[in-house]
C-alpha cells in the first residue's frame, strides 16, 4: 500500500474512534503511567486531548511531552499504535482544535470552560496500524 494510501486509512480510523490509552513517563519516577482519554484529530494525523492540571498525565507532559497512545482494538477493525510529541495549547490555539475535540467527545463540552483544563495536541512521530478489515489483515507503519 502506498504512502498516500496508509494516511487515508489511519485519518478514517481515527475519525471512527473517539477514546484511546494515552500513556506519558512519571514526572519524578521513570515508570510508564496511563489513562483513557477522549481525542479529536486533525487531518494531518494529530490529535487534541484535553486534561486536568491536576492530573499525573499534566505534570507528566511538563515534564517529558513524549507520549504512546492505543487506539481501537477491535477484533473487525483493528488498531492503531501512535507515538508522538505533545504540546500544551495556549487559549488562543484552543479555538481552531477545540471544535475537531468537541465533535467526537460532546459531553467534553462541560469540561471546556473549567479553570483547571488544559489542551494539548499531539504530532505524530510513528504510527502501526494494523488492518483488521480486510482478509488477510494489513500491518504497514508510518514514520513521519
Amino acid at each position: 500500500m502506498e504512502k498516500g494510501k496508509n494516511h487515508q486509512k489511519v485519518f478514517e480510523f481515527l475519525n471512527q474512534n473517539e477514546i484511546g490509552i494515552i500513556s506519558t513517563i512519571h514526572a519524578e519516577k521513570v515508570a510508564p503511567e496511563s489513562a483513557v482519554v477522549g481525542f479529536g484529530n486533525t487531518e494531518n494525523l494529530e490529535l487534541i486531548f484535553g486534561t486536568s492540571n491536576t492530573a499525573r498525565k499534566y505534570a507528566n507532559l511538563q515534564k517529558n511531552p513524549c507520549v504512546s497512545l492505543v487506539i481501537g482494538w477491535s477484533s473487525t477493525t483493528g488498531s492503531l499504535q501512535y507515538e508522538g510529541v505533545a504540546r500544551e495549547l495556549d487559549r488562543d490555539e484552543l479555538g481552531q482544535y477545540a471544535d475537531l475535540l468537541m465533535k467526537k467527545n460532546k459531553n467534553h463540552q462541560q469540561f471546556i470552560d473549567q479553570a483547571d483544563q488544559r489542551y494539548f495536541l499531539v504530532k505524530p512521530t510513528w504510527l502501526r496500524f494494523y488492518d483488521n478489515a480486510g482478509v488477510p489483515p494489513d500491518i504497514y507503519e508510518i514514520e513521519l
